[in-house]
């Protein structure tokens, strides 16, 4: 049994996604609710938690056919990364309206993505989604996959060059978005890629501590 107070909160809570979210002819607020407490059962958030991530996806344009999975993977994320669940929300969101490729059904791919980069190279999640988030744009218009723009914001984090200083990064595309014909080769910072790698070969393995001409390098500029 809820006593008043709990009662009071759980539906509060929930009328937060009634506001952002419609319900559709497969997917309901019952339907919803549900899911939410079935989120609460297996995550280390509360109801209201997950409620007010539900709310917040809403606001970003998120269905209900979808907002359930997309909510579960921000929470997920909140759970797992140095990211909350709502800078997730609005980061994720925010960077696939940039780049319009990844599905809304799909986005557990980038969280995984995400995840697994933050987990195994010297920077964080945080560092990697604000990167993100600034290069999207540019790197989306120069061919750069969702997936090829974390990785290259990874090496740019992992550089110790964060978003406030990211303002100062050139990306070229070198005349060309065939990367696979290096003879204008892509660069950052004026810095090419070297023999026959190709945006889709870009790692933070090519980047030396040191930095060295013929390799990717991403470098804050001084101009």
């Amino acid at each position: 049994m809820y006593s008043g107070r709990a009662m009071w909160k759980k539906e509060s809570a929930f009328t937060g996604v009634t506001k952002t979210v419609d319900e559709t002819a497969t997917t309901t607020y019952g339907d919803l609710q549900e899911s939410i407490k079935s989120m609460a059962t297996v995550t280390a958030s509360s109801k209201e938690e997950i409620a007010r991530i539900m709310e917040v996806s809403g606001q970003l344009g998120i269905s209900a056919d979808d907002i359930t999975e997309f909510t579960r993977t921000m929470i997920e994320l909140g759970d797992t990364t140095d990211l909350s669940a709502e800078e997730a929300a609005v980061a994720l969101a925010q960077f696939r309206n940039i780049t319009g490729e990844t599905a809304t059904k799909d986005v557990y791919k980038l969280g995984s993505a995400l995840v697994d980069l933050g987990n195994n190279f010297e920077t964080n999640e945080v560092d990697i989604m604000n990167m993100s988030s600034y290069l999207a744009s540019t790197a989306h218009n120069l061919g750069f996959s969702e997936t090829q723009i974390l990785g290259l914001s990874t090496a740019i984090a992992s550089l110790g060059i964060n978003a406030e200083a990211s303002n100062r990064l050139r990306v070229s595309s070198g005349g060309t978005t065939n990367y696979n014909d290096l003879s204008n080769k892509p660069s950052i910072n004026g810095v090419t890629l070297s023999g026959n790698k190709t945006t889709s070969d870009l790692s933070i393995h090519d980047i030396p501590s040191g930095g060295s001409s013929g390799q990717v390098l991403a470098k804050n500029s001084s101009t």
